[in-house]
C-alpha cells in the first residue's frame, strides 16, 4: 500500500518530497484516506507557507524601493541645502 501511495505522489507532484515519505511511513497501519487526508493537509500548509514568504519578499521589496527613493531624495534635499549656503 505504501509503495502505490508513493507512486501516485510521484505521478501527481514528479518528486515525491523526503518529509512526505517519512510521514507516509509514520502512518502505515493507517487506511489510505488517513494518508491521503494527511498528505494534502501537509501541501496545503507547504503552499501556504510559500505564500506567505513570497508576500514577505514583495514587502520587502517594495520597502527597499521606497527606502532608496527616500534615500536619493533626502540626499537631494541636503545637498541643495548645502548649495544654497
Amino acid at each position: 500500500m505504501l509503495e502505490g501511495i508513493v507512486r501516485e505522489l510521484k505521478v501527481n507532484k514528479g518528486v515525491v518530497d523526503e518529509f512526505i515519505r517519512d510521514d507516509i511511513a509514520n502512518f502505515r497501519h493507517c487506511s489510505k484516506d488517513i494518508i491521503n487526508h494527511h498528505v494534502s493537509s501537509a501541501r496545503t500548509a507547504r503552499r501556504e507557507l510559500e505564500n506567505v514568504t513570497i508576500r514577505t519578499q514583495k514587502k520587502v521589496r517594495t520597502a527597499a524601493q521606497s527606502n532608496w527613493i527616500y534615500g536619493m531624495t533626502f540626499g537631494m534635499v541636503i545637498s541643495l541645502i548645502f548649495q544654497m549656503m
